[in-house]
């Protein structure tokens, strides 16, 4: 892992010599959180990206529609589709009631080209995507992305961040086909680390659900979990308040590794026997509290 680390400093390093950093779209672990435009309590679309799928002889990661929840648990996740990002820049959606891919965004185009998609609906579906002009945005984690205007002055404008989409939603660009309705991102997790936050409600990624959960300050580690990565045994820490916590792990594929309860932490895992792999870890708190 730490050659890995090293590795990747030495690319970014370069890159800031030779050229603007690209930033390609994450491949697991991102949560991308929506809400209806003009509509700032319900409904809202939250869609995650976990797993690997195959359609094609292509390789794609799966995207799940999130229910009621701000973390990637399967509990209260449903498959929706999959998405891919060539070497060319190109990102393609393949929806579970569509049969061939969409293309709905190009991040190697220059401004003057136009976009052309195969998108049954949305304004793709229309033939007119424009790039009208390309800046940079400065994220939460102080990075600096390029933005790309889309239709500046048209009814069909919008914007799209490299590595993150519309600002729209992750499928604003074929929204029509997917949800149906305009959306507005609020919220882009990439590995637990809030990376764009636009929310009009309060200044968190999730501001409410539905259950009595509360959200962690903006900031707080709600889990800590090491050595990461591990060979024999991980200790599990949570902060909680008060009352008993629950613990799931998951394997990429959905499976349930790891389920039990307690009221005391650190708690110490034996894994000799887990295969090699990515696990996700899921915890809830069994407490009440104001949302």
């Amino acid at each position: 892992m730490k050659k890995i680390n090293f590795l990747l400093m030495g690319v970014f390093m370069s890159a800031m010599v030779f050229g603007q950093d690209y930033f390609p779209f994450p491949d697991s672990n991102a949560i991308w959180n929506s809400q209806y435009g003009g509509y700032y309590g319900t409904p809202k679309e939250r869609f995650g990206l976990i797993g690997d799928t195959t359609f094609n002889n292509q390789d794609y990661k799966k995207v799940y529609h999130i229910v009621d929840d701000s973390t990637l648990n399967f509990d209260n996740m449903t498959y929706f589709a999959a998405i891919r990002e060539n070497v060319a820049k190109q990102v393609f959606v393949k929806l579970i009631d569509f049969e061939d891919e969409i293309l709905i965004y190009d991040f190697s185009l220059n401004v003057g080209d136009t976009m052309f998609s195969n998108s049954p609906f949305g304004y793709l579906g229309y033939g007119i995507c424009i790039i009208t002009g390309i800046d940079s945005i400065e994220l939460e984690n102080n990075q600096f992305r390029r933005r790309f205007i889309i239709n500046e002055t048209s009814y069909t404008q919008d914007y799209w961040i490299e590595g993150i989409g519309s600002i729209g939603g992750l499928f604003h660009p074929i929204m029509d086909y997917v949800i149906g309705s305009y959306c507005e991102l609020t919220c882009f997790k990439d590995n637990e680390t809030a990376v764009y936050i636009n929310n009009p409600a309060c200044d968190k990624c999730f501001c409410t659900l539905l259950t009595p959960v509360k959200e962690l300050e903006k900031g707080k580690e709600f889990v800590n979990i090491y050595p990461n990565p591990a060979t024999n045994e991980i200790t599990i820490e949570i902060q909680k308040e008060k009352g008993t916590s629950t613990i799931k792990i998951f394997n990429l594929y959905g499976k349930q590794i790891e389920n039990r309860e307690s009221n005391s932490f650190p708690v110490k895992l034996n894994i000799d026997y887990w295969p090699n792999g990515v696990y996700l870890t899921w915890t809830s708190q069994n407490q009440t509290g104001n949302l």
